[in-house]
């Protein structure tokens, strides 16, 4: 089964990106295709920076061998507080953390039609423990981040490439919102766009945390198609294949402790998107939005057990079939009345399985090289499943229901709700930024509330405020009714 689906993804992509005769109309934003740049041609567009950030429209641009080199960049200062993780009054498990960075991008257009595009991130990280008041990490560090080589319509075709360490999204960032290094093959004809990545990391990404265990040796297939069947709705297709190719861990074998990864998989996952939005009669218009995703393949956990500081010994292998599914849907009613004030409801669900201890899981698996971030047509962008629970899509309803209005011209403020409900008891939850675990009798994981101000008068400045509180629900038990929260503050500085 598992085999068919990746044949079915792989030859559906490749027939569009190869069989296609018509020819390709002129596109002036290299990118464009697949990024969040609008198509007119200007230098702020092409800096294919994270979602939501923003550029000013004039930045330093020279000229070198008659030819625009165009430098910009930001500088960020986000602090964030998170408090009671482990939902236990008794500990002092607050955590401060902070990040100063300074990021600078040069574009280069060496030709008509080629460009040359480099980032590199200044950082230095803090973070505080309040239960210990001498337990306090730094960092100071360089980061890796793009680096690529554009060529657009290789030929006078349709196709364009990039090659390097490139940035790659989606719009809601459900599958993906990530660097990676690798080859990337663009295709656009009218209202059929499509995007082929071959990806695999060629070495650390900063000088703090070097070659992180998990992401070496891993390669990937990731493909897009994407078709605009009316000027309001939006039809998409995602394939993602991994393959871990690194060395296989044996019970007994000492190794590094810097190379201990928790699990390998060779994974396989396909899904469906469709969003649009249609006009209201009387007031505004509402937005919807419905992804549907599989996964198939196998994986394996490993568990260790520490030597010394350096040294650790594998004391655990556990192979595992995975299958499992998710959707999430959803719709945003934004009205004409004053200020603009939306009102969102969603619903997203992602497989659990019932039988953890058969050899096989049912449990959905989100891809890894997602991020959960989106909008709800909001000025600034934030984690829909919740700020402070942060959780992965995996045994798990999340309900939601926001309001939201615009305070300034570009000025947002959302206040939103989530409920979370497990498929099946469990005594953890995926990738959630808790430290307590749930008891495994019941599936009531609790409730959040999340405050969320975004301002944006500025083409130079951004600020977000984000204040989240979670409740613990009976699956807690002793602790049912605690509340954990977070607290954090972002400004960045354009240029």
């Amino acid at each position: 089964m598992v085999y068919g689906m990746r044949q079915f993804g792989l030859y559906l992509i490749l027939g569009w990106l190869l069989c296609s005769r018509v020819q390709a109309e002129e596109f002036d934003d290299p990118a464009a295709a697949f990024s969040a740049a609008p198509a007119p041609l200007a230098a702020t567009d092409l800096f294919l920076t994270e979602q939501g950030d923003l550029r000013p429209a004039e930045q330093l641009t020279l000229q070198i061998f008659n030819r625009p080199l165009v430098v910009g960049g930001e500088l960020e200062f986000a602090p964030d507080w998170t408090l009671e993780r482990e939902l236990d009054r008794r500990a002092e498990d607050a955590v401060a953390s902070g990040e100063e960075s300074a990021t600078l991008e040069f574009l280069y257009q060496l030709s008509a039609r080629t460009l040359i595009f480099l980032e590199s991130d200044v950082f230095f990280e803090s973070t505080w423990f309040t239960d210990n008041a001498r337990d306090r990490r730094s960092a100071f560090g360089l980061a890796r981040r793009q680096h690529w080589l554009f060529v657009q319509h290789l030929g006078g075709t349709p196709f364009s490439l990039q090659i390097g360490r490139q940035y790659i999204a989606e719009q809601r960032e459900w599958w993906w919102d990530t660097e990676l290094d690798g080859v990337r093959l663009y295709y656009e004809v009218g209202a059929v766009q499509a995007e082929l990545m071959v990806a695999e990391e060629l070495g650390a990404t900063d000088t703090v945390n070097g070659f992180e265990a998990q992401e070496q040796d891993v390669r990937r297939v990731l493909g897009r198609l994407t078709w605009r069947w009316t000027e309001h709705q939006r039809f998409e297709l995602f394939l993602l294949e991994q393959r871990d190719h690194s060395r296989a861990e044996v019970v007994g074998r000492v190794i590094e402790r810097a190379r201990e990864d928790p699990s390998d998989g060779d994974l396989t996952w396909f899904g469906l998107r469709e969003t649009g939005s249609f006009k209201l009669p009387r007031n505004g218009r509402v937005h919807y939005w419905a992804d549907t995703a599989i996964v198939g393949g196998d994986e394996r956990h490993f568990s260790y057990a520490a030597i010394d500081l350096a040294t650790a010994l594998v004391d655990q292998v556990r192979p595992q079939e995975v299958s499992g599914w998710a959707i999430d849907l959803g719709l945003t009613w934004r009205t004409n009345l004053p200020h603009k004030p939306t009102l969102t409801l969603g619903l997203a669900v992602g497989s659990g399985d019932h039988s953890p201890n058969s050899g096989g899981s049912h449990a959905f698996i989100q891809t890894g090289l997602n991020e959960n971030i989106g909008e709800f047509w909001s000025v600034n962008r934030f984690r829909y499943y919740g700020e402070f629970l942060r959780p992965e899509l995996s045994n798990l309803a999340v309900s939601t229901v926001s309001i939201g209005t615009h305070v300034l011209a570009n000025s947002s403020l959302q206040l939103v709700y989530h409920g979370y409900r497990q498929l099946h008891a469990t005594s953890f939850v995926r990738n959630a930024q808790l430290d307590a675990e749930p008891g495994g009798r019941d599936p009531d994981l609790g409730d959040e509330i999340d405050l969320v101000l975004g301002i944006e008068e500025s083409a130079h400045y951004e600020f977000e405020f984000v204040a989240g509180v979670f409740r613990a629900g009976d699956a807690f038990e002793a602790a049912r009714g605690r509340a954990a929260g977070t607290l954090q503050i972002k400004l960045n500085y354009n240029f």
